[in-house]
């Protein structure tokens, strides 16, 4: 379609009634061609009426004139696509993705009619939130569902990346712009289910979907959570490394947030305590330990989360001692204090990620979880149950997940060792997770 002009010559705004109260209103309707800067259309509304606790996410039909161009895929809509909440919003509709219009020339009465869907929340993939926004702001939040992400409006995308690993759509494109890893937070949707964990392994059962982080808390994400941070390693891409030096009692607080499992509240004023003040979800914290094993498995039961067991399948995934993290001389490693300002900690996602779309992993920091450490958790097999502080013995620690830039490429998925709350460490950082 080479030229549109007198393209938009009407507009009918439609709705979805989604219950039996809501009052759902649509106005200030304006439809303009951007024509002769770009053939795009764009459309500006207003929406009100909408149950602010309900997601939900814009659906547009074509025509021409009373001829249906059917329904206009995601892949050519840009702007406010999802969520769609109460007040002015701005869509952007590239009339070349839709697929019977490609080799028209000419649509002279071209209007689309407005609905919108409840999104469920198994439909949601990814979560975002823009940690410079307040809650409940425009832009704090949005969300990808699967549709919306293999139509391609998120960018670029892959289904089952690993072979043997879990069936799933991620979002590689989420490596493509640098916000993801500093001014917002992307978490992934983990489902429930039954896969192996541990060592030996065993079934374990997740009962209830949980979301997250698809990268390490970095630096400048952890500034902002209200975090002095201290890294040893901030003077090359430092906002997209890793933050690391950080403590247990840090991120949760020495008075409720040492409480776990008997209470699952945080100290106002810990970085998890802000987190959940900046996003307005009280469900933030860090992963409990197996929810962690079984997020980096995805499926796998083999010692890399990309279903391999050598050191280049290491290589793939995740930052070691063998591929940066410290510096080979004369046929040995340096001490992990005398590394150069680009070892240590590699940029997050700078590997290859799991089934899931997570990561790092395996390697770059060691990753605190909530629960106390346990010796032999081989009697824990779903997320029902945690261990208590009695249970983990007269020095109880808490549990660090995966290894780190300064060890070897051995390090599997069920790596974890015990780790003191007030000790902090150059390999020992986070990730958080959120409940659905």
């Amino acid at each position: 379609m080479k030229s549109m002009k007198h393209t938009i010559l009407g507009l009918i705004c439609g709705w979805v009634c989604l219950s039996a109260t809501a009052e759902m209103t649509v106005s200030d309707v304006v439809a303009r061609q951007q024509w002769p800067w770009k053939r795009h259309v764009r459309l500006d509304y207003v929406v009100s009426g909408f149950d602010a606790a309900t997601p939900y996410e814009i659906r547009l039909a074509a025509f021409d004139g009373t001829r249906s161009l059917g329904n206009v895929p995601m892949a050519a809509l840009s702007g406010d696509v999802s969520p769609v909440r109460n007040g002015k919003h701005t869509v952007e509709i590239d009339p070349m993705q839709i697929p019977v219009l490609a080799d028209e020339k000419l649509v002279k009465n071209f209007r689309v009619e407005i609905s919108f869907a409840v999104v469920t929340d198994a439909e949601i993939l990814y979560r975002i939130y823009d940690l410079t926004k307040q809650p409940g702001t425009v832009g704090h939040f949005a969300f990808v569902t699967e549709n919306a992400l293999t139509n391609g409006i998120w960018g670029t995308w892959e289904r089952d990346v690993v072979s043997g690993a879990a069936s799933a759509a991620i979002w590689t494109g989420v490596t493509n712009d640098i916000k993801y890893a500093t001014t917002h937070l992307v978490l992934r949707r983990i489902p429930a289910g039954i896969r192996k964990v541990g060592d030996p392994l065993r079934d374990y059962t997740i009962t209830m979907p949980f979301y997250l982080a698809v990268f390490e808390t970095t630096q400048y994400q952890y500034a902002l959570m209200g975090g002095s941070t201290n890294s040893a390693f901030y003077k090359v891409e430092g906002a997209f490394r890793p933050i690391e030096n950080v403590s247990y009692n840090q991120l949760r607080g020495t008075t409720l947030g040492a409480q776990w499992p008997d209470s699952a509240a945080v100290d106002a004023g810990s970085i998890i305590g802000n987190l959940r003040t900046m996003t307005g979800d009280a469900t933030f914290d860090l992963p409990m330990e197996w929810q962690w094993e079984y997020a980096c498995r995805a499926g796998v039961i083999n010692r890399f989360n990309n279903n391999t067991a050598n050191q280049e399948g290491m290589f793939l995934v995740g930052r070691c001692k063998e591929n940066g993290g410290q510096i080979y001389v004369n046929g040995t490693y340096s001490v992990p204090g005398a590394v150069g300002i680009t070892n240590g900690t590699m940029r997050v996602g700078g590997y290859a990620p799991n089934a899931w779309g997570l990561y790092d992993m395996h390697g770059n920091v060691a990753e605190h979880c909530r629960d106390w450490y346990v010796t032999d958790a081989s009697s824990f097999t779903n997320d029902t149950q945690n261990a208590t502080a009695a249970q983990a013995g007269a020095d109880p620690k808490r549990v660090l997940r995966n290894g780190g830039w300064w060890a070897g490429w051995w390090q599997p998925c069920d790596l974890r060792a015990p780790n003191s709350a007030d000790k902090v460490g150059s390999s020992n950082g986070f990730r958080v997770m959120m409940a659905e």
